[in-house]
């Protein structure tokens, strides 16, 4: 019989057991996003788990969206996450890291007054947490066409950057209101051209 601690083939990555720790965002990096070592041994104590999926990482400066959120877009970021991920392996462990981008949900006050993108210019419901205390969310500048291509070539290179890093994988993050949710939703995208209306266009990303 099959339970949690039988061994399991993940397409060619063996794990140990069947159990997968999912993604819980920690905000335990760096003020500039460079993964810490106390990011390190929270996921060494966790490696006796099947897989790891690590906390949002965002794929560019643009992606930021949570204070002291990892990034593995720079080179003294992904030599962070090498650290990591080596002492996952050397506790036996398997982990992936899951990709980023935060769209309309963020604040410019916690990135250096850049505004928050997202598919349409309607911001999102709530409010956001800064040091100084809770705020809300701004009016998001929309995407244009043209630079769409740029993000799904930052989700690609973060890929090659996890694979230095020494990751045994990635995970998309595309729910919870981030960047590839607010496409979907009805109440995120108003866009009229190839992004926007029909599933089909809305799902392009």
């Amino acid at each position: 019989m099959t339970d949690l601690f039988n061994s399991f083939d993940l397409k060619g990555l063996p794990l140990s057991n069947r159990i997968v720790m999912s993604a819980m965002t920690r905000t335990r990096a760096t003020e500039d996003d460079v993964p810490t070592d106390m990011m390190r041994d929270y996921y060494v104590q966790r490696a006796s788990a099947g897989l790891i999926v690590t906390e949002c990482t965002q794929v560019s400066t643009q992606a930021h969206g949570i204070i002291r959120a990892p990034g593995l877009h720079r080179a003294d970021q992904i030599a962070a996450w090498r650290g990591i991920t080596d002492a996952v392996h050397a506790a036996g462990g398997r982990i992936y890291c899951q990709i980023w981008h935060c769209g309309r949900v963020a604040h410019p006050d916690m990135r250096g007054g850049e505004q928050p993108v997202g598919p349409s210019p309607i911001p999102a419901t709530g409010d956001f947490f800064l040091p100084s205390g809770r705020v809300e969310f701004p009016v998001p500048r929309e995407l244009l066409v043209d630079e769409i291509p740029g993000i799904v070539a930052d989700f690609a290179q973060a890929t090659r950057n996890a694979r230095q890093a020494g990751f045994d994988g990635v995970e998309l993050h595309g729910a919870n209101g981030y960047l590839q949710d607010q496409f979907l939703e009805d109440g995120s995208n108003h866009r009229t051209d190839a992004y926007g209306g029909a599933v089909q266009n809305r799902a392009r990303l």
